[in-house]
């Protein structure tokens, strides 16, 4: 079976170029569970939402991500980056340099696109683990996915590595967290995010606002096109809200509530078009 023709362009990753990638971060305290994430990528790419009401024993989920120029496994015209369900459970790509996968070499391949099999079926960090743990994994030579839920737990698959949360917050970028020799460290975009998330008290939707401005990306020229953080999101894991910024303009904001968007039926938006006003 065909899996997966989105995953050489995730974010931005070739050999012949220095990783330009998205930022992502988690934090939990109090009552708090928040993720915050850049998406970076050309500047003439359309971005879209789109939502998936449950379905018999598939969760509500949401996915942002790239409108694609042919039908895309599982997804039409749809190229997803990215998302969150029902259950307050998160998940986002992010592009590293080329790594062999041979620890599930022998596994059974996903039936259905991976981002869909996790939101769909996964409530929890666990769940998603083990969901990979008993799949093959050959189709993330190239990124890396950054997972967290409403419990407080977070984790990055790196393919055959998993890299848990050791504080109370945790953030990725464009390296392998178990090797970063391997390339995209030193990175300045998880430096500002780490440092400040180190030395804060606690955590808020302006704070994380804030980190996203200071780690988004423009006007960075790649042969003849240009690279810039083509939207941004805050996501309430806890109040099923998603906070969206678009064209790191964070002055202009629309909350998303899952439990409405729901009720609407499945549907797709142009991330454009809901900034229009």
């Amino acid at each position: 079976m065909r899996i997966l023709l989105f995953l050489i362009f995730l974010c931005l990753a070739t050999p012949s170029m220095k990783i330009v990638a998205c930022t992502g971060f988690f934090g939990t305290r109090g009552e708090a569970a928040l993720v915050g994430n850049n998406e970076d990528y050309f500047n003439t790419t359309q971005t879209k939402l789109v939502v998936k009401p449950p379905e018999g024993n598939k969760f509500g989920r949401l996915f942002f991500g790239f409108a694609a120029s042919a039908p895309h496994y599982g997804f039409g015209e749809f190229n997803p980056q990215g998302g969150m369900n029902e259950r307050g459970l998160f998940f986002d790509c992010f592009a590293t340099p080329p790594l062999p996968i041979t620890g599930s070499v022998n596994k059974p391949k996903f039936k259905d696109h991976p981002f869909e099999v996790l939101l769909a079926e996964c409530a929890t960090v666990e769940d998603v683990l083990v969901k990979f743990h008993n799949h093959n994994l050959d189709f993330m030579k190239n990124f890396q996915i950054f997972i967290a839920d409403k419990t407080g737990q977070s984790a990055i698959i790196e393919g055959d590595k998993i890299v848990r949360k050791s504080e109370w917050y945790q953030v990725v970028t464009s390296f392998y967290h178990s090797n970063p020799s391997l390339g995209g460290y030193p990175c300045k975009r998880y430096e500002t995010a780490l440092d400040i998330l180190e030395n804060s008290k606690g955590i808020s939707i302006e704070q994380f606002k804030k980190i996203l401005d200071k780690t988004h990306v423009e006007n960075i020229q790649y042969k003849s096109r240009i690279i810039e953080t083509l939207y941004s999101n805050i996501y309430d894991l806890r109040k099923g809200l998603v906070y969206v910024y678009y064209r790191h303009d964070f002055d202009n904001e629309i909350i998303i509530n899952l439990k409405n968007e729901f009720i609407k039926g499945k549907r797709s938006y142009n991330l454009q078009s809901l900034f229009a006003k």
